[in-house]
């Protein structure tokens, strides 16, 4: 807003022509959010949960904002609108809460929209989109090695990380992240393995292979996690012509080997892990130096 309400050191030249020119203005706030990004995103929200999240109006203006009316009709599970302690006006630099949630009853997307009308003279009608994912983010990657600020050979290292399963039975997709920067400005990244659920079974024997996986997701999942176990275990699955059968699951360890590393440089790395359906979390950050 004009008074710079989240400390980016920027101005906001509508807010602050209308509050010097005695006129209201409507700014919208979520959050961790910017002013009137017109959203508010629950996220990744595991199904059969509850997370509340609130929409505060604020008149940011020279004069009185008059709330005309706010449309929650079209506000239909899995949201919902739980509280709204909005009067019918707001003078300077009041402000009140409209309090939402968002229950999802299954893995999907979902969003809903909210029109808010008032005398605002530059957005008499701001419609807000409600937004939020049934989905659980997968477990956080665990980093082993190399130690931090460790020292390597002067061209490659090799990176080991736990990644568990996914609560939701996703197939996970582990990046490697690596920078010379510590903010990683100008990064590179690099898929370099899949996590399948521990209830992901391969039956290998006689040239048959047999996969029973027990997801509880989307069906398009199966075949997804199909495909990836037979990438992963096509070593141990190719020419099966004689008689023995093995069980093998997928170990949560993974290891990658980088081979064009600069020597004498100090790089960041981190992992970064996607369930394909909205959940992304990346690890803690670990530095080492090339000799």
């Amino acid at each position: 807003g004009a008074d710079d309400t989240y400390g980016y050191g920027l101005l906001n030249v509508d807010a602050a022509y209308l509050r010097l020119s005695d006129l209201p203005h409507l700014a919208l706030h979520t959050p961790g959010g910017p002013e009137n990004d017109a959203t508010v995103d629950f996220g990744n929200i595991p199904p059969e949960t509850t997370t509340p999240l609130d929409l505060t109006l604020k008149n940011n203006g020279g004069a009185t904002l008059n709330l005309n009316s706010i449309q929650t009709a079209s506000i239909t599970p899995p949201f919902a609108l739980v509280g709204n302690d909005c009067p019918a006006s707001l003078a300077i630099d009041a402000s009140c809460t409209l309090a939402l949630s968002f229950s999802p009853d299954t893995f999907a997307s979902f969003s809903n929209q909210l029109v808010i009308h008032s005398d605002d003279p530059r957005h008499p009608i701001q419609t807000v989109t409600l937004q939020g994912q049934g989905n659980s983010l997968p477990p956080i990657p665990l980093l082993i090695s190399p130690d931090n600020r460790a020292s390597v050979s002067a061209t490659s290292a090799t990176f080991t990380w736990q990644q568990d399963d996914d609560p939701d039975g996703d197939l996970l997709t582990q990046q490697l992240v690596w920078s010379d920067n510590s903010l990683f400005f100008d990064e590179f990244s690099l898929v370099v393995a899949s996590r399948l659920p521990t209830g992901t079974l391969l039956i290998a024997g006689s040239g048959l292979l047999l996969c029973s996986v027990a997801l509880r997701r989307r069906r398009g999942a199966l075949l997804l996690a199909l495909a990836a176990a037979i990438l992963y275990f096509a070593s141990a699955c190719s020419g099966g012509s004689g008689d023995d059968s093995s069980l093998l699951f997928p170990n949560t360890n993974s290891s990658y080997t980088l081979r064009t590393l600069t020597p004498g440089t100090t790089y960041y790395w981190k992992i970064r892990t996607d369930d394909g359906h909205g959940g992304v979390v990346e690890s803690s950050i670990r530095s080492f130096t090339t000799r």
